[in-house]
């Protein structure tokens, strides 16, 4: 297809950093660059000072128009220039997404062009901080999981019609090639928490907590906790820690490696916010590694197959999450069974089958 006849899509995003959304955000626009129906963008509304981002976006030829503040104007003309350099690009548009929820609405709310949005979380989260009544304003409302259209449609009919599912993308291959990439040494057995210390939205410290309590039995297992945080959270959680085998590494570029050869990675979420369809999952099922989740609403019982590919616990207990890992070495048949059933089933999330799934949303638009 040539240039001229592709579809013009722009991703908008508020910010890029080492998330779930993000990483997302780069596995689906290579799988629908693989395709070549489209013309491929993203903006964003802060500037791109992560290396891995700019390296990104050079490598695979990916537009990104920059429409942070422009610190060297007057504060009076910044969020004009801004406003007016965003919606010159949207216009030119064919199809205008979302990526992360309705940031930036404001800014092409009035353009007339099929807009899709896209939910990175939970019902709860839902329910807190979304307006259906704006939501209703798109054409297509994308979630995560099974569980949160349901929710959704049984209690916001205004929304009936434009709720469609997509997973989030993986592609296997490209995370087991980069498993082979160390970076970061480590010796003996462990569990890794690839997670950001976030105390409004992760749950890190039930994960230090139960370990505390495991630690009292198992003398010999490590945890590495891996993920960036502020100096003050950090230490915070540093300060929990009753037992030397407890290890900050920061965050990290690629955690593949540390995740394949863990005995199980932990997830750990608050209630209160839920999660989407957290991607460390999903990877860490592609390296054939154990996970043991909290069980909050939408994604991970979903992934998880209600504890059949891998083990959940009840959220903000440390007592049950530490009886898992307990669990985890002593029953090493059951651990491979678990294992050996998410294996089976991580086609679902390939990039290739949520890209085509997006394709069939652009034509139901283009359709109507």
């Amino acid at each position: 297809m040539s240039n001229q006849k592709r579809i013009k899509i722009v991703f908008c995003i508020p910010e890029l950093v080492i998330g779930g959304s993000e990483i997302a955000l780069c596995e689906m626009l290579l799988a629908l660059k693989e395709t070549n129906i489209f013309d491929l963008s993203v903006i964003t509304f802060n500037k791109i000072t992560h290396p891995r981002y700019k390296y990104f976006f050079e490598e695979h030829g990916i537009t990104v128009l920059d429409a942070s503040k422009d610190e060297t104007k007057p504060k009076f003309l910044r969020n004009i220039l801004r406003l007016h350099k965003a919606r010159k690009y949207f216009k030119q548009q064919d199809i205008i997404v979302d990526f992360k929820y309705t940031y930036a609405y404001r800014f092409y709310r009035d353009i007339k062009k099929p807009k899709i949005c896209w939910l990175h979380c939970g019902f709860n989260y839902f329910q807190k901080h979304l307006n259906a009544e704006l939501l209703s304003k798109y054409d297509k409302v994308v979630c995560l999981s099974n569980n949160i259209i349901h929710e959704i449609k049984e209690n916001y009919p205004i929304l009936q019609d434009k709720i469609v599912r997509i997973y989030n993308p993986i592609n296997v291959e490209r995370i087991l090639n980069q498993s082979n990439e160390i970076m970061y040494s480590t010796d003996g057995r462990y569990f890794v928490a690839v997670q950001r210390l976030d105390p409004h939205e992760k749950d890190v410290e039930t994960v230090i907590r139960a370990f505390n309590i495991f630690a009292e039995s198992n003398k010999e297992l490590k945890l590495y906790i891996v993920g960036g945080g502020s100096v003050e959270y950090t230490d915070y959680l540093k300060g929990l820690c009753e037992t030397d085998r407890i290890i900050f590494t920061g965050e990290l570029k690629n955690p593949y490696s540390m995740i394949k050869n863990a005995e199980a990675l932990i997830l750990s979420s608050k209630m209160e916010v839920g999660e989407g369809l957290p991607l460390v999952l999903l990877e860490s099922q592609a390296l054939n590694t154990l996970c043991i989740s909290s069980n909050v609403k939408s994604g991970p019982p979903e992934i998880l197959l209600n504890g059949q590919a891998g083990l959940l616990f009840e959220t903000s207990n440390p007592e049950d999450l530490a009886n898992k890992l307990t669990a985890v070495c002593s029953d090493q048949v059951y651990v491979l069974k678990l294992v050996q059933y998410a294996k089976e089933q991580i086609t679902r999330f390939s990039s290739k089958k949520s890209a085509d799934d997006f394709i069939k949303v652009i034509h139901e638009i283009r359709a109507e």
